[in-house]
């Protein structure tokens, strides 16, 4: 009886500290937005640290029709302050180049950031741009 009340304890204080943690690692996490056209779908961007130390803008795109090709272009970034002045910007090519037209297939991207960049203030517009 008193190992049971001892075990929920001990869950209810690793459920607090896990709160806790996770509540604090959203004030870090910048606002990333989607801009989407009809040529084509950006979706799961998402910060990563990078085993250099910098930081990286990384996510799929995928057809927005699947009976439309796409057309050979680049995934940009805008990264903006908290005042919303536009503090640096960036792109990358996709790859592969050829976005499959299969539901589950997408091409990825990966955008290098400055290293000095701090991810927390920082808001992030993410779409795609046809050449």
């Amino acid at each position: 009886m008193i190992a049971m009340s001892v075990v929920k304890w001990i869950v209810g204080l690793m459920l607090l500290v896990f709160s806790v943690a996770l509540a604090r690692a959203g004030e870090y996490a910048p606002r990333i937005e989607v801009i989407n056209n009809g040529q084509a779908k950006v979706y799961n961007v998402r910060f990563q640290r990078q085993i250099e130390g910098h930081w990286a803008l990384r996510g799929r795109l995928t057809r927005s029709d699947r009976d439309v090709k796409v057309p050979k272009g680049q995934v940009k970034a805008l990264l903006f302050d908290e005042r919303g002045k536009q503090i640096h910007s960036a792109e990358t090519r996709y790859k592969p180049q050829h976005v499959h037209p299969k539901k589950k297939r997408a091409s990825y991207f990966t955008v290098h950031l400055p290293q000095d960049l701090h991810p927390s203030g920082v808001s992030v517009k993410v779409y795609y741009l046809s050449d």
